[in-house]
């Protein structure tokens, strides 16, 4: 699982992190050695048949195409992702779109689906992207309930047969994210 959020972080911020200056008192290159580094020590090397996955989902996304999954309503979970056919474990399901902004400026906000982009000690500095505006399919992705024992249950580290739900650790390492009242 380490191993799948370094890999993730890594690219999130050789590829999404905006160009802060040395006002903001962190630089890109500073971004990126902490995820590179982040990756050197966790990240497992991506298999040739994983690269290719990993590129054709950049073609679908670049044509509008979606991946293998359905948006179905749940009367208590609200709006859910269900794998629409068999999914290989490891694979990379989708990216997370939407407006990058500082977490300051959502800190008293009632949205429940920002994600980390770039988290750094100072939180005034750290990044989140936010779906409200523009966003895709794993906007829909519910997390799990960090604080109830039942809630680690849900993590699926295998293969995702048709019709599984898909559930994502919004809280990754920071723990930061109010997870309660998710079922």
């Amino acid at each position: 699982m380490a191993a799948v959020k370094a890999r993730a972080m890594f690219l999130r911020c050789r590829t999404r992190a905006p160009k802060l200056n040395s006002d903001d008192g962190l630089g890109c290159d500073d971004a990126i050695s902490s995820c590179y580094l982040n990756y050197l020590l966790h990240c497992q090397v991506l298999p040739k048949e994983d690269i290719e996955t990993l590129n054709l989902c950049k073609r679908m996304m670049e044509k509008g195409e979606c991946p293998p999954l359905m948006v179905v309503f749940d009367s208590v979970e609200g709006f859910t992702v269900h794998a629409d056919r068999y999914i290989k474990d490891l694979t990379i399901i989708t990216k997370y779109v939407g407006d990058v902004v500082y977490l300051k400026n959502r800190k008293n906000e009632d949205g429940d689906s920002m994600m980390t982009l770039l988290h750094v000690s100072n939180p005034l500095k750290s990044l989140v992207i936010c779906p409200d505006k523009r966003s895709n399919v794993a906007r829909f992705v519910n997390g799990i309930n960090n604080f109830s024992p039942d809630g680690r249950k849900k993590q699926n580290l295998k293969c995702v047969r048709k019709g599984e739900r898909l559930y994502y650790d919004y809280n990754g390492y920071e723990h930061e994210y109010p997870t309660e009242h998710f079922v």
